[in-house]
C-alpha cells in the first residue's frame, strides 16, 4: 500500500495513457466560458503554455493551485497558465453550480489562484477534443506553435525544469517526455523492489537518480525514507529528522498514515511533515483534510484531548464549507469516540469500563468506532473491555447483515 500511495503522491501515476503524441498540433480552446483571465483563443509567439484540465472534487487538483500560481508569477511574460474545468464522464453538476463553485474557490484562494481559469462546455467538448481525459490533474505543456511539448501531472519541481528547457526551443522534440518517462520508470523499479533489495542498494540507487535527475531531488529523498521505513524505523527517524532541518519544505506523503500510523516513527517528525503540508495551504478543504489526519495522528499517539479538540474544528471547518459527507462525518464521529475512550482510559480503567459499558448498553457507539477501538488499543484492552467489544460488535455485524 505504501508503494501504491508513494507513486499517487508523487505525480508518477500517469492520471490517464497519453491522449495527445509530443510534437502534435493540439486542438483549439473552445471553452464555455472564460471564467478569470483569457480568452486563449491562439498560441502567440514567443510564448509557452501550460493547460491543465482538472476537477472542482479532486484533491490533488485543489494541491496543485498554490503550485500553478507560483509557475505563472515566476514565468510572466513567458508562460500563461490555463486551467479549464471539465466533468466526469458521469458528472451531475449543472454548469451553473460549477461555474458558482469554480469562482467561490477562486474568491477563497485569493492570490494563491492567480492565473488564467476556463469552464469546458457540458458535453466535455474540450476534454473530448483533446482525446477525452478521465481522470485529473493532467497537464500539457504546449509551444508558441501550438504544438505538444510535454505532458505528465504532479511533479512541479520537474514541471519548473521542463518550462525552462522550453524556453527558446533548447531541447530536442521529445526529449523531455522521455526524460521523465526514464525517471518514473527507474523510480517504479525503486520502489516496486524496496522489500526485496539489500536496504543499501535501494539507497544507493536513490541516490543514483538525485544525480542523474536534480530536478527530481525531493522524490530522490523520499524513495530514501520509504526504504528506512520499511526497514529501520532508527534509521528511518535520523534521516527524517536529517532531512526536514535540511530542505525546510520537503516533505513525503502524508497519506501512507491512511493505511498504518508507523508506530515507531517519531510523532513530532511525523506532525511536522502534516505541519508543512498545511503550511501556506489556503484552500479550506484540503487544510482541513490534514487536520482530520493529524487528529487520528494524535489519537495513536495517546494524545486524546488534543485529538478531540482537533476533531471538533474539522468537523466545524467542513460544516461550514458545507462539504461534510456521510463517509467522512461517521469517520470523524468513530476517531471522537476513539480519543474519548482513550481519554477514559487514561483515568483508570474503572472509568474506560464504565464509558465503554454504558456506549455499548445503550447502542451508541459506531460500528467504526468499535473496530477502531479494538484496533488503536489491542493488546491494551482489559478483558472485560475486550469482552465487551466483542459482543457488541457482532451484535452490529448482525444488524448491518440485515439491512436493506
Amino acid at each position: 500500500m505504501l508503494i501504491l500511495v508513494g507513486l499517487m503522491m508523487t505525480g508518477l501515476l500517469t492520471a490517464q495513457e497519453p491522449q495527445l503524441e509530443v510534437g502534435e498540433k493540439v486542438p483549439p480552446l473552445e471553452v464555455a466560458e472564460w471564467l478569470h483571465g483569457g480568452p486563449v483563443t491562439s498560441f502567440e509567439p514567443n510564448m509557452l503554455y501550460l493547460v491543465e484540465f482538472t476537477h472542482l472534487a479532486c484533491k490533488p487538483c485543489r494541491e496543485a493551485i498554490p503550485h500553478l500560481t507560483d509557475l505563472q508569477k515566476k514565468y510572466a511574460g513567458y508562460l500563461e497558465v490555463v486551467s479549464i474545468y471539465t466533468y466526469y464522464p458521469r458528472d451531475k453538476r449543472t454548469e451553473a453550480a460549477y461555474r458558482s463553485a469554480i469562482l467561490t474557490l477562486k474568491e477563497n484562494m485569493g492570490d494563491r489562484m492567480e492565473y488564467t481559469i476556463a469552464l469546458d462546455t457540458r458535453d466535455r467538448s474540450v476534454n473530448l477534443s483533446w482525446g477525452g481525459i478521465p481522470a485529473f490533474p493532467v497537464l500539457y505543456l504546449i509551444d508558441s506553435k501550438g504544438r505538444l511539448v510535454w505532458q505528465g501531472s504532479g511533479d512541479f519541481a520537474a514541471l519548473d525544469y521542463v518550462v525552462q528547457q522550453s524556453m527558446g526551443g533548447h531541447t530536442q522534440t521529445g526529449e523531455l517526455q522521455r526524460r521523465q518517462e526514464r525517471f518514473e520508470e527507474a523510480y517504479s523499479d525503486n520502489i516496486d523492489n524496496q522489500k526485496k533489495r539489500p536496504l543499501n542498494e535501494t539507497l544507493a540507487h536513490a541516490d543514483s537518480l538525485i544525480v542523474a535527475f536534480p530536478e527530481r531531488r525531493d522524490f530522490g529523498l523520499r524513495l530514501k525514507f520509504y526504504a528506512y521505513l520499511k526497514h529501520d524505523r532508527e534509521k528511518a527517524n535520523h534521516f527524517l529528522r536529517t532531512t526536514q532541518a535540511q530542505y525546510q519544505h520537503w516533505t513525503f506523503a502524508s497519506e501512507i498514515f491512511d493505511y498504518d500510523p508507523y508506530l515507531g516513527l517519531e510523532p513530532e517528525l511525523a506532525l511536522e511533515n502534516i505541519y508543512r503540508e498545511i503550511r501556506d495551504n489556503r484552500d479550506s478543504t484540503t487544510v482541513a483534510n490534514l487536520n482530520f489526519k493529524k487528529a487520528f495522528l494524535l489519537v495513536w499517539y495517546g494524545r486524546y484531548a488534543e485529538a478531540l479538540t482537533l476533531l471538533r474544528d474539522v468537523e466545524v471547518s467542513r460544516y461550514s464549507l458545507g462539504k461534510m459527507s456521510p463517509v467522512l462525518r461517521e469517520m470523524s464521529n468513530g476517531w471522537r469516540h476513539v480519543a474519548l475512550f482513550g481519554l477514559m482510559k487514561s483515568q483508570g480503567e474503572a472509568a474506560a469500563t464504565y464509558w465503554l459499558t454504558y456506549y455499548t448498553k445503550h447502542n451508541e457507539l459506531p460500528y467504526f468506532a468499535t473496530t477502531t477501538i479494538m484496533r488503536v488499543f489491542k493488546e491494551k484492552l482489559e478483558p472485560e473491555q475486550r469482552q465487551l467489544l466483542q459482543i457488541y460488535l457482532k451484535k452490529q455485524l448482525e444488524q448491518r447483515l440485515k439491512a436493506p
